[in-house]
């Protein structure tokens, strides 16, 4: 079976604003498509098989129909391949998913006992469909995420290209974007129901390994890696979101340094004329995270256990008190700019242009080339070049100041 190719927008916004969504002038010429009820179980092993396979297994209650869809989460997050059946009931039929990457697992014997439900996705969407030289539906859907004891709300709007060129999606995307608060999304909703599964949701997270086989794209290595650092900065602008600060900055700092860094070093083979746009606004965004983050370190790691002392230096609780108010105000920053307008575009446009920018259709024959390279190719001789730089810079150490001590610790980093 062929798979099909689902090439859609997700933004998460408040219920509020989903109702005045309705009334921009930008969906005035969408057609109503209805409402209906969906209800969707997803399955995997208690090992989460599937889910480390980049692989989504889900049976939809839709009406009067059971439709069972498997999803393939491969580089892109926007274009995913997906496969469709109708099924008789709320179980998966495995059967019909044999011309598919499913049929990997359908050798183990122990997998169909293994297979059971996670958790239900329970929405009421409701739709309109833009017909044209390109045909868009959208859809907001609200609900509510189960697993378990636990739920979680879902309140979203979903983009999906049913026919033409996506530039239209990307165009429509980001007019409708330009006048409602509406922040892209990284993180689907099997991917927070796996979590809500595990009890994870909203809590910090650490930077994950996308898959990266040697013989990748250089094109396809570096969309992979962007999304897996916009993942985890959505995921732990969440864990903010929901109080936990500290470590929240951290890791999401740590997602905008891998961000930057992979720039850096895919930059022969991405630069366009949006290169340094992009570069330079997750520049922003680490500086106003990094204040938080050297505000947490100076309290948490030197004053506090300094003040804690049985005789501080004079002075200390004062100071202590003092770095607090500014800890507090620099929080504050940092959830004033995720819940701005800049940020927000900052989001779609770092991944519209990951995924139609114009340094996938340069005809530079060089540009072309490096783009189709293997990876491990074009980053070997990549790293290899900055080691060489790196060594030349260290050659000095002796001589260097503490700042300039500083800056080789970054380089090196």
């Amino acid at each position: 079976m062929v798979a099909g190719r689902e090439i859609e927008l997700q933004f998460s916004l408040s219920a509020p604003d989903a109702d005045r969504l309705l009334l921009l002038p930008a969906i005035a010429g969408f057609g109503s498509a209805g409402e209906r009820r969906l209800v969707s179980i997803y399955f995997d092993t208690p090992k989460q098989a599937l889910r480390k396979a980049g692989l989504f297994l889900r049976v939809r209650h839709d009406g009067a129909k059971y439709i069972q869809t498997l999803k393939h989460h491969g580089s892109s997050r926007l274009n995913r391949a997906e496969w469709e059946w109708d099924v008789s009931g709320s179980e998966p039929d495995l059967e019909v998913a044999r011309n598919t990457p499913l049929v990997e697992f359908l050798s183990d014997p122990d997998f169909r006992d293994a297979l059971a439900p996670v958790f239900t996705v329970d929405v009421l969407r409701r739709s309109w469909l833009l017909a044209g030289r390109s045909t868009i539906e959208l859809a907001i859907d609200r609900g509510e995420i189960r697993a378990g004891g636990n739920s979680l709300s879902v309140c979203e709007v979903e983009l999906e290209l049913k026919g033409g060129r996506r530039e239209r999606l990307f165009s429509l995307a980001r007019k409708i974007a330009g006048v409602a608060p509406l922040e892209l999304s990284f993180v689907s909703k099997g991917e927070r129901g796996f979590r809500l599964a595990q009890g994870g949701w909203a809590a910090p997270v650490k930077a994950s390994n996308p898959v990266l086989p040697r013989e990748m794209p250089v094109a396809e290595a570096f969309v992979a890696i962007v999304n897996s650092c916009l993942s985890q900065f959505t995921l732990n602008s969440a864990a903010f979101a929901a109080g936990d600060t500290l470590e929240a900055v951290h890791q999401s700092r740590i997602a905008i340094r891998r961000l930057r860094a992979a720039l850096s070093l895919f930059a022969p083979a991405v630069r366009d004329d949006r290169f340094d746009v992009i570069k330079s606004e997750w520049k922003w965004l680490g500086g106003t995270l990094g204040e938080a983050r050297n505000l947490d370190v100076l309290q948490t790691e030197l004053l506090v256990p300094a003040a804690a002392q049985p005789d501080p230096p004079a002075g200390t609780k004062e100071l202590v008190a003092a770095v607090e108010i500014g800890r507090m105000a620099a929080r504050k920053q940092v959830a004033e700019t995720l819940g701005s307008q800049r940020f927000r575009k900052m989001l779609l446009e770092t991944a519209l242009w990951c995924e139609g920018g114009r340094w996938r259709r340069a005809r530079d024959a060089q540009a072309a080339e490096r783009r189709k390279a293997r990876v491990c190719d074009f980053m070997a001789q990549r790293i290899d070049r900055r080691r060489k730089s790196f060594a030349t810079l260290v050659k000095g150490m002796e001589s260097l100041d503490a700042d300039g001590l500083h800056q080789v610790r970054i380089d090196g980093k």
